[in-house]
C-alpha cells in the first residue's frame, strides 16, 4: 500500500474516533461523518484489489451514517429512519447471501466449501484436507451456513431470545471465519449492524403486537 492509501486511513481512523468521543457536538462537527465516507471511498479507488460483501456493507452504513448523525440529533425520526435502514439491510445481505446458497448445486452438495477452503487466498490447508476427505462434513458445514444465513430473512419478527442466540450464533460464525479464512473485515462491518437489527425487530414486533 502506498502513502496516500495510510493517509486516507488514518484520517479515516481520526473521524472515527472524533464520532465515538464526542457524539454530543456532531451537529457542530458534522463534516466529519462526511470526511469518514469520502475517505472510505477514496481507499476503494487506490486499491486495486476485488471487493467482497463486508466492503459493500460498511460502505451503505457509513452513508446512511454520514447522513444521518447530523440530522439526527435534532429529529429523532430521522435517526429511528437510519437504524431501521441499516437493520433492513442487514437482514437483506444475510438472507439474499442464504438464498443465493441454496439454490446453488455446489453449496448445497458441500462442494463450494472444499472449494473455497482449497483456495490460496481463503483456503485453510489442514481443514481443506479434512473437508476433502470427509465430504458429509463439507456438506453439514455448507447446510449451516445456509440455514444461518436465511434465517435472517425472519430476523425482524423473531422473538427477543430467538433473535439473541441467531446473532450470538452469527457472531461466531463470523469469529471462526476470520481466523480460519482471514475474513475479518466480515466481523466488524456485519456485527456493527447487531443494535439496528435488534431495534428493528423490537419495532417490529411492537408494531405486530
Amino acid at each position: 500500500m502506498g502513502t496516500l492509501h495510510y493517509v486516507l486511513l488514518l484520517t479515516r481512523l481520526t473521524a472515527g474516533v472524533v464520532l465515538l468521543v464526542s457524539p454530543a457536538f456532531l451537529v457542530v462537527i458534522g463534516t466529519w461523518p462526511v470526511v469518514a465516507i469520502t475517505t472510505l471511498i477514496a481507499g476503494r479507488l487506490v486499491t486495486y484489489g476485488g471487493e467482497d460483501g463486508s466492503d459493500q456493507m460498511l460502505t451503505i452504513m457509513s452513508v446512511a451514517f454520514a447522513v444521518v448523525l447530523p440530522l439526527g440529533l435534532s429529529d429523532e425520526r430521522i435517526a429511528k429512519a437510519g437504524l431501521y435502514f441499516v437493520g433492513a439491510q442487514a437482514c437483506l445481505a444475510y438472507s439474499a447471501a442464504g438464498v443465493a446458497k441454496l439454490i446453488s448445486h455446489d453449496w448445497r452438495s458441500g462442494v463450494a466449501i472444499r472449494g473455497i477452503l482449497s483456495t490460496r487466498t481463503y483456503g485453510l490447508r489442514r481443514a481443506a484436507m479434512i473437508v476433502q476427505k470427509h465430504p458429509v462434513l463439507a456438506w453439514c458445514l455448507a447446510t449451516s451456513t445456509i440455514l444461518l444465513e436465511s434465517m435472517f430473512l425472519f430476523a425482524p419478527m423473531l422473538p427477543s431470545t430467538a433473535l439473541v442466540v441467531l446473532l450470538v450464533v452469527a457472531a461466531a460464525f463470523h469469529a471462526s471465519t476470520a481466523v480460519a479464512m482471514g475474513l475479518n473485515g466480515f466481523f466488524w462491518a456485519f456485527v456493527a449492524t447487531y443494535p439496528a437489527i435488534i431495534f428493528l425487530n423490537e419495532s417490529v414486533r411492537g408494531w405486530l403486537l
